[in-house]
């Protein structure tokens, strides 16, 4: 009868050793989940932050690569050549557009006289030297 207390005893103090650990356990378990989660957010948000940084990026890379084909495929290099260099195809005209000038206060530009090529802006002066020119820009009467 002695025999049966003791194991009696020692099998319920057993089974709450069991309920002890056990609960040891899943409270370290639902601790170390929770810690994950919350990690998991920090980790999204730091994405997210990333992506958005990512962005403007992206659009400038997006505009150079359309710029790069631009100029591989010619049509750039064709716009550039007409517009700075005046350039034509061979059966075209060039228009020259002449315009005039309004009286200006400078005296020099008085005697200047633009016209545009091809988008290009060329000045044609007078033929008067350079002498004359710095004579009338510091003495002209007003």
């Amino acid at each position: 009868m002695n025999e049966r207390r003791l194991r009696k005893k020692f099998n319920i103090s057993r089974s709450k050793l069991v309920i002890v650990g056990c609960s040891i356990f899943l409270v370290l378990f639902v601790v170390g989940f929770i810690k994950e989660k919350l990690n998991g957010r920090q980790v999204d948000a730091d994405i997210a932050d990333l992506e958005e940084q990512i962005k403007p990026g992206e659009k400038e890379n997006a505009q150079f690569a359309a710029l790069i084909k631009e100029w591989q495929d010619g049509s750039r290099m064709e716009k550039e050549a007409r517009l700075k260099l005046g350039l034509k195809k061979p059966g075209e005209e060039a228009v020259i557009i002449m315009r005039e000038q309004t009286k200006v206060e400078n005296p020099l530009m008085d005697s200047v006289n633009t016209k545009i090529v091809g988008g290009i802006i060329e000045s044609q002066s007078e033929d008067k030297s350079n002498f004359t020119k710095w004579v009338e820009y510091f003495f002209h009467k007003q």
